[in-house]
């Protein structure tokens, strides 16, 4: 009997000590200690999810450095459990969570987290996130962001992909490339650009291409030389607008436009009509700024553009325009082609009649103005040949002006 209960007397110390310690877990408080929910780290290591989220979301009570590395734990105990929580919705609102409240800690431990972040979510909501983050490192750390820019330069490239969603993570990537100004992200933007089906992410991607233009002579370079002439066409317009480029820049692109261009100026089987407006809006460009260093590709694009117009393939008010840039950008190139282009219309005209006042006009002008003495002859035969009177009296005028 004496056996018995004490056994009993055993069975209920335990069970007292069960629920004491069950009570001690419930209400761990201690003389010296806080609340739980006023010592954010702690609630962090110990807590659920709902409470990790909590302590990071809100307000440290006392900020220190444990507690300011609070996002970069979250961080990390997100990157460990995702294989097992990914899809949880508690699980993204503590990643979520995480990147807002992380602050600008050191890029050596933030950046490559974010980068793991990015990569194992595809919540755009969270990608935005990430890459707003990311693009104030591109900024102040760029030394720690080159792998970020690789990350970024393959998300848009795959987001080109018809299949693929477009989001506002998209256009946050676009701005963060603006502002880290790589120039391997010179074509991915330019061709947001050329697509054209997405307003907001055209503008955004102009605008950040507008960062990278003054360095990237070199991708400018490639895409007159490779890609088709409409987008040889964008490019020189995007670099005429941007009233950031000097000078000197936009007509170092426009003589590399014709330079790269044109091919044959015997042949032109190969001319089409984006290929003419490509060289049409280079050689105006040169003309707006004065550029006369761009002489001898002027002179080609002059002996091309004669063969397009005789084949008609110009027409005759742009042939009249190039007459006029042609003798303004390359005066001394222009006077010996020019006074033996109007000897050869003054024996068409003689023979077969004349074609176009207007392009005969406006080779007598130009020899005027240049007042060069070898077009003597060939103005002068003009007033005796079966010309209007008003192509007779620009001869004479032209004829008055020549330097002797």
């Amino acid at each position: 009997m004496k056996n018995r209960h004490t056994a009993v007397a055993i069975i209920m110390l335990y069970t007292s000590l069960f629920i004491q310690a069950i009570q001690s877990v419930e209400n761990p408080v201690t003389e010296n200690s806080l609340p739980v929910t006023n010592d954010p780290l702690r609630l962090f290591i110990t807590g659920n999810i709902y409470d990790k989220t909590t302590a990071v979301s809100n307000p440290f009570v006392t900020p220190d450095a444990e507690s300011s590395m609070l996002p970069l734990m979250a961080v990390d105990y997100v990157i460990e459990y995702v294989p097992i929580l990914g899809t949880d919705l508690d699980f993204l609102k503590l990643t979520y969570a995480a990147v807002n409240t992380m602050g600008t800690p050191p890029g050596k431990q933030a950046v490559p987290r974010l980068n793991k972040l990015f990569r194992l979510f595809s919540d755009d909501a969270l990608r935005t996130a990430i890459l707003e983050k990311l693009s104030y490192y591109v900024e102040h750390e760029p030394q720690e962001t080159g792998a970020s820019i690789t990350l970024a330069n393959a998300f848009l490239t795959e987001s080109l992909k018809p299949s693929v969603t477009v989001g506002q993570a998209q256009l946050a990537a676009i701005k963060m490339l603006g502002k880290a100004g790589s120039q391997s992200s010179f074509s991915i933007l330019f061709s947001y650009i050329l697509r054209g089906q997405n307003a907001q992410l055209s503008t955004a991607a102009e605008q950040s291409l507008n960062t990278l233009l003054p360095n990237g002579m070199q991708n400018i370079i490639r895409i007159l030389a490779v890609n088709p002439s409409s987008e040889k066409i964008q490019i020189l317009k995007l670099i005429n607008k941007n009233a950031e480029l000097t000078d000197t820049f936009k007509a170092e692109v426009a003589t590399k436009a014709l330079e790269k261009t044109i091919y044959n100026t015997e042949d032109i089987s190969w001319v089409d009509q984006e290929l003419i407006q490509l060289h049409l809006e280079a050689l105006q460009m040169l003309s707006n700024l004065s550029w006369t260093k761009a002489a001898e590709a002027v002179m080609q694009l002059f002996l091309l553009a004669r063969k397009e117009y005789e084949s008609g393939c110009l027409s005759e008010k742009q042939f009249v325009s190039v007459i006029e840039q042609t003798a303004q950008l390359a005066a001394d190139q222009a006077a010996p082609v020019l006074t033996a282009y109007l000897n050869a219309l003054n024996k068409e005209t003689e023979e077969k009649g004349l074609r176009s006042e207007s392009v005969v006009l406006a080779v007598i002008n130009a020899l005027g103005a240049l007042g060069d003495k070898t077009a003597f002859d060939y103005l002068l035969y003009v007033t005796y040949l079966s010309y209007p009177e008003t192509v007779i009296e620009a001869a004479r005028s032209a004829l008055a002006g020549l330097k002797w």
